[in-house]
């Protein structure tokens, strides 16, 4: 949530499909450790609420259960929780990830390494495992994998990726590099940076569609979508 392009595209993505049918979206912010829930779930059951897109990434199952119980249709978007029936709209992660990796092999033909993130979430998991899965098709050892700690926000990220670097590096030469999410810093910088993109614009759209439909003609059955992901390669690899 602290990097709001990604979350700004799927915003406008969903408000490009509700307008078109003539509702309007209204973004609550909600802080689980500052922020009453119950108190916003009273309003949204007084409301002309109609239906929810919840935004799950960083999101706990026990926090999404009181949103289920709402008399009218969710669907979580960019969050997966196997104990809850509900709609759900995902990137594909896995799927991403071993693309970076296999296409990073297949330039160096050398053992790749991974920069992880020290905060848990299911989607970082989920590209931990794509990785592996990369490095297993390509004849490599998970275990001699090098795996590295950041924090999850840019300015976190460089402060940790200093105290790891010893010296400088060159980049393609030296180091090759594929990012995830395709943020707008990496096309700036040179070297740009290849990295997989996930379309959120198009992600906000479907979850808008799925709400949509569950709206004007509820249903017993639900379903998870997930959406691909592609690689855009750049200058870093």
């Amino acid at each position: 949530m602290s990097y709001s392009p990604i979350f700004d595209a799927m915003v406008e993505g969903m408000e490009s499909v509700v307008q078109k049918d003539n509702y309007k979206l209204k973004v609550i912010t909600f802080y689980e450790k500052r922020d009453n829930l119950e108190h916003y779930l009273g309003d949204l059951r007084t409301t002309d609420c109609v239906g929810i897109i919840l935004f799950g990434t960083e999101m706990r199952e026990e926090m999404v259960r009181p949103f289920l119980k709402l008399p009218f249709p969710v669907v979580i978007l960019d969050a997966y929780f196997e104990n809850l029936n509900c709609n759900y709209v995902v990137p594909n992660n896995r799927q991403g990830a071993y693309l970076a990796t296999d296409y990073l092999i297949s330039r160096r033909m050398k053992q790749p390494g991974y920069l992880q993130s020290a905060y848990p979430l299911r989607n970082f998991s989920e590209r931990l495992e794509g990785f592996y899965h990369a490095v297993h098709d390509n004849g490599m050892s998970r275990s001699r994998c090098i795996i590295h700690q950041l924090s999850p926000t840019i300015d976190g990220a460089m402060a940790d990726m200093l105290a790891i670097i010893v010296r400088g590096y060159k980049v393609p030469e030296q180091v090759a590099i594929v990012g995830f999410d395709n943020i707008s810093e990496g096309r700036i910088i040179d070297p740009s940076l290849t990295s997989i993109s996930i379309p959120r614009h198009y992600m906000g759209q479907v979850a808008a569609r799925e709400l949509l439909s569950q709206i004007n003609e509820p249903r017993q059955h639900t379903c998870k979508i997930e959406v691909s992901a592609n690689l855009v390669k750049r200058f870093s690899v």
